[in-house]
């Protein structure tokens, strides 16, 4: 038995988890995680797309599509390819002078 955070249930923003799934509902997921200590999984729902290859040192291009208190949402277009994803920037990772 392991956990799919809201994050990890499909691509994009999920507001209410209770509207996406049912208790008792058969789903795939994967295995982001293990925790032997804790005896946890982290599971995920959804597929592993191109930004799983993505370089974390590369810079892409985006569109702020939310702003709330702790962070903005991004649109991201992943450079050299066709892919867009959505994704939180958390405020401790923005630089506002």
């Amino acid at each position: 038995e392991g956990l799919v955070h809201v994050s990890q249930v499909r691509d994009g923003f999920v507001e209410n988890v209770s509207s996406e799934l049912n208790v008792g509902q058969e789903v795939k997921v994967r295995v982001i995680s293990v925790d032997e200590t804790a005896n946890q999984l982290s599971l995920s729902m959804r597929e592993q797309g191109p930004f799983a290859r993505a370089d974390p040192s590369e810079w892409h291009s985006g569109v702020v599509t939310g702003v709330q208190p702790f962070g903005v949402f991004v649109e991201v277009t992943l450079s050299g390819e066709n892919a867009t994803g959505e994704g939180l920037v958390h405020v401790s990772r923005m630089n506002i002078s």
